[in-house]
């Protein structure tokens, strides 16, 4: 059971990459999306931003998921 909460970020992150890579948020708003002073300038650095930041947080969570599976089964063998 506490494994799974090792696996709950990466998983949420391949989630929220694909849902952002896929549909990105279409106005610039201060709520929601890859918020920053440059991205939120105009339209078009709105959009790269959001497109980028789906991309980023997908290979970031196979990443991580990829190293949780790994420090897990360390943990199962070894510890």
């Amino acid at each position: 059971m506490l494994y799974l909460f090792n696996l709950l970020v990466p998983v949420l992150m391949i989630i929220l990459g694909i849902l952002t890579k896929n549909k990105p948020i279409k106005k610039i708003n201060s709520f929601m999306g890859y918020r920053t002073e440059l991205s939120m300038k105009s339209q078009k650095n709105w959009e790269i931003g959001q497109k980028l930041m789906g991309k980023v947080l997908l290979k970031a969570g196979i990443y991580l998921l990829f190293l949780s599976i790994i420090f897990i089964y360390i943990v199962e063998k070894f510890g």
